[in-house]
């Protein structure tokens, strides 16, 4: 008997996660520029004209928004990188399971379908002690179209 599981998440797209990157980097980058122009009280502080001390401000807001861009490309990276991993795990793992499957499928048993021996069996025992077998029916076999159905009511 084999169980298989659906995966029905889809895995990201790698630019999902690069979209993600930047967006963050833009975001930070525009906090920072607003935040120290309020600062400066309204003076252009990318050209460095005016406020005195704006130009090294605005040098100070730069960098800081490239390095936030830098870390955030960089951890998008990452999470691309462990998406890329877990697929591929994902992948491998489902093809270990189709060979498997289709090994047990070849192989040769010598247990069969429904109430008999070499398949189910109820003990002996339970004919001449009852309290083997307590709060179920007695198992049914049924067979429909060649495939055989054991049912035990409880």
């Amino acid at each position: 008997m084999s169980v298989r599981l659906p995966l029905s998440t889809p895995v990201f797209k790698q630019r999902s996660a690069r979209s993600m990157a930047v967006l963050i980097a833009g975001i930070s980058a525009s906090a920072s520029l607003a935040a120290l122009s309020a600062h400066a009280g309204g003076v252009n502080i990318l050209s460095g004209k005016g406020g005195g001390g704006a130009a090294p401000a605005a040098a100070a807001s730069q960098a800081a928004a490239q390095q936030g861009a830098a870390a955030a490309q960089q951890a998008a990276q990452q999470s691309v990188n462990a998406l890329t991993k877990a697929s591929q795990a994902i992948q491998a793992m489902r093809a270990a399971q189709s060979a498997a499957r289709s090994l047990a499928i070849q192989a040769p048993t010598n247990v069969t379908n429904g109430l008999s021996p070499g398949g189910l069996v109820v003990d002996p025992r339970v004919g001449t002690d009852p309290s083997l077998w307590v709060n179920a029916s007695k198992p049914t076999q049924q067979v429909t179209n060649g495939q055989v159905t054991v049912t035990i009511e409880q």
